[in-house]
Order: structure tokens, then sequence, then C-alpha cells
């Protein structure tokens, strides 16, 4: 069963921060255009070649995300990751054959230095599906569990895999070693 993770910051635009920190991650008016800064940092996000203007009814979105300026990467085996821009952050979502969808949000300069991740559970509570985003210039990230590591490539910022007992992934940049767990 996948749910919504975030991980709640207090940076960036006090406009849109939330109003404590039990409130969760920032919500703001979603962006009408993909910051520049995301275009720079996430390749699948440079909308130069298409429209990068989307209207959308006003409404409250958590870090300013526009379904409207998603782009989906459709990853050989495993299926599409959709990677979603916003004023402040960044979410990714899969697919979830139990609730839907599954998503992932962080805010901009967590997601450019780090990256993000997200996992979906079957009903009955195994994982089977892993994804997440990374900054431009990575071309493969190593997941990590009980019974060993395996590279993964990069399509277009995006990474995923099914099944397995994954429980951190780690990419190197130009910066050095980045690692998270895998919620």
């Amino acid at each position: 069963m996948a749910a919504y993770a975030s991980d709640a910051v207090q940076s960036g635009d006090p406009a849109s921060a939330p109003v404590s920190p039990a409130a969760g991650p920032p919500v703001a008016a979603p962006t009408s255009t993909v910051p520049t800064s995301l275009q720079q940092s996430f390749s699948v996000l440079d909308q130069s070649s298409g429209s990068t203007d989307s209207s959308s009814d006003g409404a409250l979105v958590v870090y300013g995300v526009n379904r409207a300026l998603a782009q989906t990467v459709d990853v050989d085996g495993v299926g599409p990751v959709t990677v979603l821009p916003g004023s402040s952050g960044v979410c990714i979502e899969v697919p979830d054959p139990v609730d839907g969808s599954g998503g992932s949000c962080r805010s901009t300069a967590d997601a450019e230095a780090d990256g993000l991740t997200l996992s979906v559970e079957d009903a009955s509570g195994q994982d089977i599906e892993r994804a997440g985003l990374v900054p431009d210039g990575i071309d493969h990230v190593t997941v990590t569990g009980p019974s060993g590591a395996t590279d993964v490539p990069v399509v277009h910022n995006v990474w995923a895999t099914e099944g397995g007992d994954a429980s951190s992934v780690s990419f190197t940049a130009a910066d050095g070693t980045h690692a998270q767990p895998i919620p």
C-alpha cells in the first residue's frame, strides 16, 4: 500500500511554509511554469521544446506541484514513473495496484542535493517497486539491502526496480557519494 511521503522542510519562501511542523510540507498555489532550478538539475523537466506555461485552479498543493507540467518516464521492465514539478519542490509518482498511485516529494534543494525515493507495497506489505529521481549527470544508482547491492540504470533522471529487499540507495556525483534510506 502506498501513500505520499514527504520531507517537511522549513526553508524557502516563508509564505509557502507550513503553519506548524505538524501541518506537513509547504503548500502553495501550483506553479504555472517549471522553475529554472528544477530544469537545470533534472533535464527530464526541461520543457523547452514544448509549452512550459500551464494555468491551474489556484488550489493550494504540496510544494506548489502542477500535474499539468508533469513528465512521465517509462522504465523498461518496471513501468511509468511520473515527475511532478512544483514552485518549491518536486514529486515522483508510480502506479500502485492497491491504492491507485504512490508518491514521494521533497523540497527543490533537498532533491537537487540527494534526489528522492519511494517504495510501493502490495496488500500483504511486500515491496513490489522502488523508484527515485536523481540530478543530471548520474547514470546509475546502487540499491542495497541485506542480500547485497545492485546497480540500477538511470533513464532521464529516473531509476526504478521491482521486488527485492532494498533498504537504501546511493549515487556518486561530482561532490561525492549521496545515500538515503528507501522508505
